[in-house]
């Protein structure tokens, strides 16, 4: 059970929003917190947005599923706005105060090293590694241009001295109930996530991937249903994932929509130990 729990944990969204580099999506998300704010001004396709600002007030949210209430003292210590890429590399790029708060990806640093090519998830086929047996069902997946190459990143709220880390995206809050041993088949959430993209050049990435997950360790079956929906333009773009998750009485079974148009009410909100 407790390499299923790992599995859902809100880390695990860097591989989903990372366009599953060379993985299965991720079966499920994990708790948050949610807070209120303003979706960032749209700019033309051919210009990705790399300056952000909105204002995160306070929200109690749905601690059954890992959220817990932002008191305002949380906010107001806030100060920093940095971003973490897939090599554990730090970026300051902005600041927060009140629960007001701007950042800027523009300056950040490329290093064509740190690039990858986006991997197909059909790749993984039938696979079982650390108790857990992976099979592919159904794989539509498609990539305009192979040669592309992305990385993933992920943007936090910090306290002075970068401690007190918070996760920052763009959705919804968070509804559901908890997940244990005597509850997998009740275990139900929606959770819609955001995330960044570095791309070296135009690509779409596009279809479906449904896989199945078997979990020795507990015998639970997850299936889960991904689809994609993503135009990169060069440089920075912020992707947005809305993941819901249900069991069926023998096992659960998660539906991932990716894509990069933010969804209906969508608000800036952080998410925290």
């Amino acid at each position: 059970m407790k390499k299923i729990k790992k599995t859902f944990g809100i880390a695990g969204l860097a591989l989903a929003i990372g366009l599953v580099l060379a993985a299965c999506s991720n079966p499920t998300g994990g708790g948050s917190k949610s807070e209120g704010g303003t979706p960032p001004t749209p700019k033309p396709p051919s210009t990705p947005s790399t300056a952000y600002s909105g204002k995160i007030e306070n929200y109690s949210g749905n601690g059954d599923i890992g959220a817990k209430s932002i008191r305002t003292a949380d906010i107001t210590d806030l100060t920093n706005i940095n971003l973490e890429d897939v090599t554990k590399r730090w970026e300051h790029i902005g600041t927060i105060s009140g629960g007001t708060f701007s950042f800027d990806l523009k300056n950040i640093p490329i290093n064509a090293a740190d690039l990858q090519t986006i991997g197909d998830p059909g790749d993984m086929s039938t696979t079982t590694s650390d108790g857990m047996e992976i099979t592919v069902i159904t794989n539509t997946f498609t990539v305009s241009d192979r040669n592309a190459k992305v990385m993933s990143a992920m943007v936090y709220a910090m306290k002075s001295g970068d401690t007190g880390e918070y996760s920052m995206y763009f959705g919804k809050n968070v509804t559901g109930n908890t997940m244990t041993a005597s509850t997998v088949p009740d275990y139900t959430y929606t959770m819609t996530t955001s995330g960044f993209i570095y791309a070296d050049r135009a690509v779409t990435i596009k279809g479906s991937f449904n896989c199945r997950f078997f979990f020795s360790d507990g015998g639970i079956t997850i299936y889960s249903n991904t689809t994609y929906d993503y135009a990169l333009q060069p440089g920075w773009n912020m992707l947005y994932i809305q993941q819901t998750a249900s069991g069926d009485g023998s096992g659960l079974t998660n539906t991932s929509i990716n894509r990069s148009t933010p969804f209906p009410d969508s608000v800036w909100y952080l998410s925290g130990d």
